[in-house]
């Protein structure tokens, strides 16, 4: 198995844009911090790798006209002027 390597969080801060550019146009990146680890994906990878799943949202027409909509069972918001608005968000 290949693994990849965990980029320490204070090296990833003192180079922030090769560490952006690495994720947009080559690979996804894992990062710790202290205790926490996380991965960075591109928008493009996120949607590569998202690209079979489907998440279903409820919509919520608040008392100014405005949307909410979220993501069932995830943590998700967001809030436009309506519903086409925040389907592309």
């Amino acid at each position: 198995m290949l693994m990849q390597e965990v980029l320490n969080a204070t090296d990833v801060r003192k180079d922030w844009g090769r560490f952006i550019d690495t994720v947009v146009r080559e690979k996804p990146q894992m990062v710790k911090r202290n205790r926490d680890y996380f991965i960075s994906f591109s928008l493009q990878q996120a949607r590569l790798l998202l690209k079979d799943h489907h998440f279903n949202a409820q919509f919520l027409q608040e008392e100014d006209g405005s949307i909410t909509a979220t993501l069932t069972n995830f943590d998700f918001v967001v809030n436009t002027k309506d519903r086409e608005t925040a389907i592309k968000h």
